[in-house]
């Protein structure tokens, strides 16, 4: 998902339907999204770790589901490995109240 701060990640949780906004706080503390999680997000660390290159970032995270799906990732593979993986982008701005300009989603199955 789409990370570049905490609550960015937070807020695609209910932007994707992982959770309703009410109930992120009992959905992050459930460890939900955590590396053995029932929805593991961003086992690579995300844009947070790695940085954000602009225009590269959505790849990355193409590129990171493929590995995960292949079962390349070592320390940081999901069990399975994981049959299905999506992935989430979003960014710019359409206004002042940080709604985001675009937003780009990819499902792969093995």
């Amino acid at each position: 998902l789409s990370d570049p701060t905490t609550y960015a990640e937070i807020t695609a949780y209910w932007g994707v339907g992982l959770c309703k906004k009410e109930d992120a706080p009992a959905f992050i503390n459930s460890k939900a999204t955590a590396l053995n999680g029932k929805y593991p997000v961003n086992p690579s660390g995300g844009m947070e770790s790695r940085g954000e290159p602009f225009g590269a970032t959505g790849m990355l995270q193409i590129a990171e589901v493929i590995w995960q799906m292949r079962g390349l990732c070592g320390k940081r593979q999901v069990a399975g490995p994981p049959k299905v993986g999506f992935t989430q982008i979003a960014g710019g701005w359409q206004d002042m109240k940080s709604e985001d300009a675009a937003c780009a989603t990819a499902i792969f199955k093995s």
